[in-house]
């Protein structure tokens, strides 16, 4: 079982880093939010001041 609980940790820890690079090689504003709309990310574009 703990064998188990370490396999799908990890397993979400690369699925994390994954789409964490999705987000930020996106070219457009992206944020994203929980179904409470909290943000849970921004990419490095979004984040940029507008000029």
């Amino acid at each position: 079982m703990e064998q188990q609980v370490k396999e799908r940790t990890r397993e979400l820890k690369e699925n994390e880093a994954f789409l964490s690079s999705i987000i930020q090689t996106v070219r457009e504003s992206l944020l994203v939010l929980d179904p409470d709309f909290n943000v849970i990310s921004a990419n490095d574009h979004f984040l940029k001041p507008l000029r």
